[in-house]
């Protein structure tokens, strides 16, 4: 992990950076008796590079977040755009992914994920994952649940994943 200093001045200097993209989703603003920035988290993505979360909005159950890549240094802030799947060769692809829900990093396995829940209970809506590959992330798993009908994520029917470069199988 950052350690705290770098991590707070990495999401201070990206938030001071990026007020348009706040502005353009309408994001809550950061202060008040309820500060979304208090959410704000940033993670190492290699030795010079970060990625900086900077929550938008927070509800009951869950809180979205725009993704930044930033030099740690806190420079050269761009917003990532996650690619979304394309279900079939005809069906146009889903809209990219510009604000996460239920957003979250692993930096040990380069990881990036999101887990938007329809309801608070958490038995529909969608999961995404995408793997840094060392340049850019790439959709890894996608599972979505649109009928709110009692069943966990882990139930939900997968609708992308990329095989286990290890065995070659899905």
């Amino acid at each position: 992990p950052l350690p705290e200093d770098e991590a707070g001045r990495l999401i201070r200097s990206v938030r001071e950076a990026q007020p348009a993209a706040l502005h353009a989703e309408e994001c809550d603003a950061a202060g008040g008796a309820f500060d979304v920035s208090r959410q704000d988290a940033a993670f190492p993505l290699d030795a010079t590079q970060a990625l900086v979360f900077v929550t938008c909005y927070s509800g009951a159950y869950q809180s979205a977040a725009l993704v930044f890549r930033a030099a740690r240094d806190g420079t050269g802030a761009t917003r990532l755009t996650l690619p979304a799947p394309r279900l079939s060769g005809d069906s146009e692809p889903r809209e990219d992914f510009r604000l996460l829900v239920g957003a979250g990093y692993d930096p040990r396995t380069g990881t990036l994920s999101q887990h938007a829940r329809g309801r608070g209970i958490g038995d529909c809506g969608y999961r995404a994952s995408w793997q840094f590959d060392g340049q850019a992330f790439a959709l890894s798993h996608y599972a979505e649940m649109t009928r709110c009908g009692g069943l966990g994520p882990d139930d939900w029917p997968v609708l992308w994943r990329v095989a286990d470069p290890a065995t070659g199988m899905p």
